[in-house]
């Protein structure tokens, strides 16, 4: 995962908890990782995509020009709008115990 978001860390956290609960108090492995994926899958694929997201806008652009405008236009951005597009990844909660 590019570290464009800052999810890296948080991710391995929220992976840990849901690993946990997802095969604890099973007595078979397998089902135990499925519901893990079933249960991170979305929200990992939507981390991932903004991180990429974030890494285009960001890093990949060389242009002098569209640095310019995409930095004004950042400028421009009213500060809760940054904080709301960045509460979905500080909005997470566990599983219930156990994930099924």
């Amino acid at each position: 995962m590019p570290p464009n978001v800052g999810q890296g860390g948080c991710q391995g956290i929220e992976d840990a908890v849901v690993l946990a609960a997802s095969v604890s108090g099973t007595g078979d492995v397998i089902d135990g990782l499925a519901a893990y994926d079933r249960v991170r899958g979305p929200r990992t694929s939507g981390v991932l995509r903004a991180a990429w997201a974030s890494a285009r806008v960001g890093e990949q652009l060389r242009n002098p020009l569209l640095v310019g405008l995409r930095n004004a236009a950042l400028r421009a951005l009213p500060a809760r709008v940054m904080l709301d597009g960045m509460s979905r990844f500080a909005s997470w909660t566990p599983p219930a115990l156990p994930v099924r």
